[in-house]
């Protein structure tokens, strides 16, 4: 099983609890020290790479089941990372996405950031992966078996504000937060909305 864009290796360790061969890559080495540290306390046996889902150190076809939870979505070629996830599974294999829909309040969260800090030119919105039409656009006719059930990079995205913006950027995620709590006791809860899609890769 690889695991791309594992962060701190959500993923990657609850497969390997189930006894998979798992392989985990991200780009960021900060993020797999963490997930290598969880790895070792639980005694648990997996592989970390530091490699980019846009260009994956894989051979074609090398794993059963190929999964990205709230990973690959924020990669900058949508189209490239998903290629590379069939790529790497092997006929007959199994990708599985789960995303933030645009709808639900992380992607709520995520137009918010994007009106405060506009994405850099040509960027597109990771909340796409949320959506089975732009699944089934990005995997195209290589699988088939769809499945829909139904983040937040603020910090990055308040250093780039000035002080007045990050004033506006926080009173609007206030906002959303309180009209999104589902608690009456002062606490917060909220339903955060995904979608997990899972394919299987077509037999040539």
């Amino acid at each position: 099983m690889l695991d791309v864009a594992t962060g701190t290796g959500h993923v990657a360790l609850a497969a390997a609890r189930r006894f998979c061969r798992v392989t985990a890559i991200d780009y960021v080495p900060a993020l797999l020290e963490v997930a290598r540290r969880r790895a070792e306390a639980e005694g648990l046996e997996v592989r970390f790479r530091e490699a980019d889902a846009e260009a994956l150190p894989c051979a074609d076809g090398e794993y059963d089941v190929v999964l990205s939870a709230i990973g690959v979505m924020f990669t900058a070629d949508h189209q490239r990372a998903a290629g590379e996830l069939v790529r790497v599974c092997r006929p007959g294999g199994t990708i599985g996405l789960a995303g933030w829909t645009p709808s639900g309040s992380i992607g709520a969260l995520l137009a918010i950031v994007g009106r405060h800090a506009p994405p850099p030119a040509g960027a597109l919105p990771p909340t796409r992966w949320g959506t089975e039409e732009t699944v089934r656009e990005l995997l195209g006719d290589r699988v088939t078996d769809f499945f829909l059930t139904h983040y937040g990079p603020t910090h990055l995205a308040a250093q780039r504000l000035t002080q007045e913006g990050r004033d506006a950027f926080r009173a609007d995620l206030v906002t959303l937060a309180q009209d999104n709590n589902l608690a009456t006791d002062g606490t917060f809860a909220g339903d955060w909305e995904y979608l997990v899609a899972v394919a299987t890769r077509t037999v040539s």
